[in-house]
């Protein structure tokens, strides 16, 4: 049994090519089973395949002395076997609350959180990205698992074909899982014949959480009454829909590389009427594609995708939608666009108010060498004569554009819509530009990054007495 077990492991990494000779392997030690099965193979293979070993163990403080005695339990089996140790305490109940998070789902964001960050910190010293792998110890019955529950809470063919034996983490490091094609039993088996004796996690039992239920429930229940091979039989059912699954990316691949007309890394721009040609399952796995292809790969739920369809379909093309993780699509007339908002346009979007104040010309030097936001000047007496002696300041609003908007330059005025265009002002980036208008005459058009336009009607000269301020200023929270 014991060859067996490792065999099947060796074989496993190296047929699907999930690790290679030098690589650095972060693994997920919990000190159950399946863990420590796995890096106790691992660390008999790492010198022939030449691997420095690593454990990450997370103490998710929901079990009192239970978790301590897991934390001692790995420690002591790591120095015990020469394996570098890497422990961490997270309030994974605090966590939930403050994410809106079942326990369950908490407790994984934080492992995964923990797995980049260790492996972030191996590359800080130096180790290529692509030799370092976090590897975990899923098995065949959580795959069984994992297709059950994802049936329950209804899902497509993607969802169907479970857990990946490697895939992207958050980060970009790959996550490999070598015990996918292992049994419980053999690993219970694999654990007696070494002489090692894991931690048993009671909260396994605990029917509060999902995956429990359908592990101690639902499946013994479909085994006794409907079919005793049950979990055999989803995974043939996930093995069919990979096989299928991977014809339709294939095909659908081939038409996104046919409706792609510009390709940037936090950007994807497609043609509109090619995708709106298309059948509505390869319409949703393009969109898929897109995402994926600027970095969102997951948390793609099929509302997202029936939304983005309809808009590309039928909405308006103006319209956005959000996607997860400030990702986001834009609808145009001709094309649309898939994008990610960076940090710096999410702050420089922040909410912002115009204040207005009438200077006279010492008051507009002083503020000219004091400037802190986004600023504009114009001459209150060249407004007031275009505008019938009104009251300026309050004809001033901030917007976004409109029908018929126009801004005054040189001898003559250019449409709003056509300046854009000029400006090379991407479809997307237009609904972040504000305008301090009159009616339809625009004073001053700012946007967050790049330059800004003045009106050239009511520029401050030598003979200007009263000076108008415009200033963008930040709202405080």
């Amino acid at each position: 049994m014991m060859k067996s077990f490792e065999k099947k492991i060796q074989e496993t990494l190296m047929d699907q090519s999930l690790v290679r000779h030098g690589d650095h392997l972060l693994v997920g030690l919990s000190g159950g089973p399946d863990s420590l099965s796995l890096i106790h193979v691992l660390n008999k293979m790492k010198k022939e395949w030449q691997w420095t070993l690593y454990a990450v163990h997370v103490n998710h403080q929901l079990r009192g002395a239970a978790a301590e005695e897991d934390q001692c339990f790995v420690k002591s089996y790591c120095e015990k076997n020469g394996i570098h140790l890497w422990s961490e305490k997270k309030d994974c109940r605090s966590f939930a609350e403050e994410e809106k998070l079942t326990l369950e789902e908490s407790g994984r964001v934080l492992r995964y959180q923990i797995y980049d960050q260790e492996a972030q910190a191996l590359e800080t010293q130096g180790i290529p990205k692509e030799k370092i792998k976090i590897v975990l110890g899923q098995n065949k019955k959580d795959q069984a698992e994992t297709l059950l529950f994802r049936l329950i809470r209804g899902t497509g063919l993607r969802g169907l074909t479970g857990i990946p034996s490697h895939r992207k983490s958050e980060k970009g490091y790959e996550i490999v899982r070598p015990l996918l094609n292992l049994t419980r039993k053999e690993i219970q088996a694999y654990c007696e014949k070494e002489g090692l004796e894991p931690r048993w996690d009671q909260s396994n039992e605990n029917p509060q959480f999902t995956r429990n239920k359908i592990r101690g429930a639902l499946i013994p229940f479909l085994e006794q009454h409907f079919n005793p091979g049950i979990e055999e039989a989803l995974i043939r059912l996930r093995e069919n829909v990979i096989a299928d699954q991977s014809y339709l990316d294939l095909r659908a691949k081939e038409i996104f590389e046919e409706t792609v007309e510009e390709r940037h890394p936090h950007r994807i721009v497609c043609n509109r009427k090619k995708l709106k040609q298309q059948h509505e399952a390869m319409m949703g796995r393009v969109i898929f594609l897109a995402m994926e292809a600027i970095g969102l790969d997951q948390e793609i739920s099929r509302n997202h995708i029936e939304t983005t369809e309809e808009l590309i379909v039928s909405g308006s093309p103006s319209a956005t939608y959000n996607f997860p993780k400030g990702y986001r699509f834009y609808n145009g007339y001709e094309q649309v666009i898939f994008a990610k908002q960076s940090v710096q346009e999410r702050e420089e979007t922040e909410e912002r108010y115009l204040k207005k104040a009438i200077l006279d010309r010492q008051q507009y030097k002083e503020a000219l060498e004091k400037e802190k936001n986004p600023c504009a000047y114009f001459d209150l007496q060249a407004l007031e004569e275009a505008f019938d002696g009104g009251d300026i300041p309050s004809l001033i609003e901030m917007r976004s554009r409109c029908a018929g908007d126009y801004l005054p330059m040189g001898h003559g005025r250019k449409k709003v819509k056509k300046l854009l265009i000029d400006m090379k002002i991407p479809a997307e980036k237009r609904g972040q530009v504000l305008l301090m208008a009159i009616g339809n005459e625009v004073l001053w058009l700012w946007q967050p990054v790049g330059q800004n336009r003045f009106s050239s009607k009511y520029p401050v000269t030598s003979e200007t007495g009263k000076v108008l301020k415009l200033e963008l200023a930040r709202k405080l929270c």
